[in-house]
């Protein structure tokens, strides 16, 4: 089952510094609307068919949810600098533990303690300066859309994104740590994640040497923490060499303040207010609760973006380019399915001459026909992988 929907983007009359709630109160809103039918049947079952054809009793609890850290932030209702699957504050993203998960009953917890202080919820100012305090560290949105979805936890289906918070984190941390420390290093520009995995292969080889040893092996235990996350079956025993590679950098990593390889572009930074360092924390308890991390890879999506977006966008002329952008697409998808209908009827019709020649059956077969068969299949194969790619 496929379920696609268009969001509004609408426009606030009230002061910019409220536009955000209201923003996020919408989005909350229309996603409420788009699955209500999924919470329905996620509270009294509903009968679906099975890939075998066979009628079963299914519920659709809310599993997954593939985002990055910011929308993350705003399903799970956080406030800005505030972990999404736990109730860390920023100041606290540099501990080496993992903090208390935010799970669904400290969430309505918190609501409630919220609600009791400003009762008027469409008192926007009001609500959302007390949601906004230290000790709510809230958005300003109570009525989240998965909140009357049975089972639902977003400590549970808020996933790991490998693409932005293990490669994007390495590039925006790690080698910039590493810049800072060695002279001679060149930065690039417009990289993508294909790029920075490229780099992790031997960044530590090149560092090795230059830097100072408690420098590469801090560098070397978050590189190897990101390898191990990305094997498609993690053990008991690689989960735990998890926790040693973050144990071993919370010990080392004050080399890296020592060094100044921390630092802004105008001054050095004494901190580790680092989201995805925070959720680095919650890996392992993730992996035992919901298996192997690089099943939510969000590279198809992102790879989809620049195919159907980016590349549409630069054929067209920049100006009301939607309208342009879908004619590109419906146009490309009638040249695949033009393929594929000729491909269709040119191998019915090459199979239908075959079996029509009875006559000289047993001179294919003594001359070899089973090449030309093989060959047959394999046209048929590259056929439904044409069929595949335009699904």
């Amino acid at each position: 089952m496929l379920l696609l929907a268009l969001l509004p983007c609408p426009q606030f009359l009230c002061p910019k510094n409220y536009h955000g709630v209201l923003e996020a109160r919408v989005l909350h809103q229309c996603i409420s609307i788009i699955c209500h039918p999924l919470k329905i049947a996620a509270s009294v079952g509903r009968m679906m068919t099975d890939p075998w054809v066979f009628s079963q009793f299914c519920f659709t609890p809310l599993v997954a949810a593939i985002l990055d850290n910011p929308e993350a932030q705003l399903y799970a209702g956080a406030g800005g600098k505030s972990s999404p699957v736990t109730m860390a504050m920023y100041k606290q993203f540099g501990d080496p533990f993992q903090h208390p998960t935010r799970t669904r009953s400290c969430v309505l917890a918190i609501l409630q303690a919220v609600a009791r202080e400003a009762p008027d919820y469409w008192d926007v100012p009001a609500y959302s300066r007390v949601a906004k305090k230290k000790i709510y560290r809230l958005n300003g949105v109570a009525e989240l859309f998965w909140l009357d979805w049975p089972l639902s936890d977003p400590s549970l289906f808020l996933m790991p994104e490998p693409l932005h918070q293990w490669h994007k984190q390495c590039w925006d941390h790690d080698i910039n740590w590493c810049h800072h420390v060695l002279e001679g290093i060149s930065s690039l520009k417009q990289v993508s994640g294909h790029e920075h995995r490229y780099i992790q292969c031997y960044l530590i080889g090149v560092i090795a040497g230059a830097a100072p040893p408690e420098f590469v092996s801090c560098i070397r235990a978050l590189m190897e923490f990101r390898y191990i996350v990305q094997s498609p079956l993690i053990d008991d025993h690689m989960v735990n060499r998890l926790s040693e590679c973050l144990a071993e950098f919370q010990k080392k990593k004050q080399i890296i303040l020592d060094c100044g390889a921390r630092c802004s572009k105008n001054k050095a930074i004494d901190n580790w207010h680092i989201p995805k360092l925070e959720l680095m924390q919650n890996m392992a308890p993730s992996i035992k609760q919901m298996g192997a991390p690089m099943q939510w890879n969000a590279d198809v999506t992102e790879h989809s973006h620049i195919t159907f977006v980016k590349e549409p966008f630069r054929s067209s002329n920049r100006r009301n380019f939607d309208p342009q952008i879908c004619r590109a697409l419906d146009r490309v998808e009638k040249c695949y399915l033009f393929h594929i209908t000729t491909s269709i009827c040119s191998s019915a019709t090459s199979a239908t001459d075959n079996t029509s020649d009875d006559g000289d059956m047993d001179d294919m077969i003594e001359e070899g026909s089973g090449s030309d068969a093989e060959d047959e299949d394999e046209n048929m194969t590259g056929l439904f992988a044409d069929l595949n790619n335009t699904c």
